[in-house]
């Protein structure tokens, strides 16, 4: 189930909820919780800047660069970013820089995805069983017609992004994983269209199950699911709550890992969640105060 939000109020974003901290319950506390909030305001700040800088420039998903890149963007933060990126290079070979543009999880989730069946088909050991999850996934996309339908979507105002998942997981295996990141690199090219069709899927999921969505969706101020879905989940460039990303997993049934990275003091291993917890081989990405990025080992 859904991890839950803290007491009294609005769920946190996404890195929030995982640190397991519940609000404030004494003086104390609240004067600690309202400084972290201030650190994280203006982490998210100094993030947002850069990627704005990196827009002109970077593309929509970046060539594999070394973890330790990150470093600059947390250059004068008070908070310690430097243990986290250092943990990261030691255990992954490199991460691709994801743009910023409020649809990075959308992008993330649904590059990465495609690309490891890529890599997997390619592989003898795994080409089997990279061919039974494009199958499987062909079925998912293709039954979505039907569920989006009853649900109530106009089948005209999504056909056309439907028929261009289709298309996309039938051509996959007659491609490659240079030509898959050129596709996802086009601005205003296919893969917008695959990830407004997600943020589509995203909206059914939450549809589907009410009961489990409703209370977050109500906390945040929406007195119903569809409300909530028609400002926050399918129109583009919207940021990814917690209950997205669970709704996404639950509906294409591909699970995910999400390391966060904020400043926070952690042990041996950054903090992480994994969606469902009894995933195997979960996607990993990587979440920072406002961002996300897919992580390669």
């Amino acid at each position: 189930g859904l991890p839950p939000g803290p007491r009294g109020g609005r769920p946190r974003r996404f890195f929030r909820v995982m640190s397991g901290q519940e609000g404030p319950t004494a003086g104390g506390e609240a004067t600690a919780m309202e400084s972290r909030e201030a650190q994280d305001a203006a982490t998210m700040q100094q993030v947002e800047q850069l990627t704005s800088e990196i827009a002109a420039t970077q593309p929509l998903i970046s060539d594999p660069v070394a973890p330790g890149t990150l470093r600059r963007e947390y250059e004068g933060n008070p908070l310690d970013f430097g243990t986290g990126i250092d943990y990261l290079d030691a255990t992954f070979t490199s991460l691709r820089r994801v743009r910023g543009d409020g649809n990075c999880f959308y992008r993330s989730y649904l590059f990465r995805m495609l690309e490891r069946l890529v890599l997997q088909r390619a592989d003898a050991a795994t080409a089997e069983a990279a061919e039974a999850e494009r199958q499987r996934l062909l079925r998912v996309i293709t039954g979505s017609k039907e569920t989006l339908v009853a649900l109530g979507y106009s089948e005209i105002a999504f056909e056309s992004f439907l028929d261009m998942f289709v298309a996309q997981l039938e051509g996959l295996f007659d491609t490659d994983a240079a030509t898959l990141l050129e596709t996802f690199r086009e601005d205003g090219g296919t893969s917008e269209y695959l990830v407004w069709f997600t943020r589509l899927l995203t909206a059914a999921s939450m549809k589907l199950n009410p009961d489990a969505y409703l209370p977050f969706v109500e906390a945040m101020g929406f007195v119903e699911i569809s409300a909530f879905c028609g400002a926050e989940v399918e129109p583009m460039g919207k940021e990814c709550e917690q209950i997205q990303i669970q709704a996404l997993v639950d509906f294409l049934d591909v699970g995910v890992r999400i390391l966060y990275l904020d400043g926070r003091e952690f042990t041996t291993e950054l903090p992480s969640v994994t969606m469902p917890e009894t995933c195997a081989e979960p996607l990993e990405l990587l979440y920072r105060p406002g961002h996300f990025d897919i992580l390669m080992r």
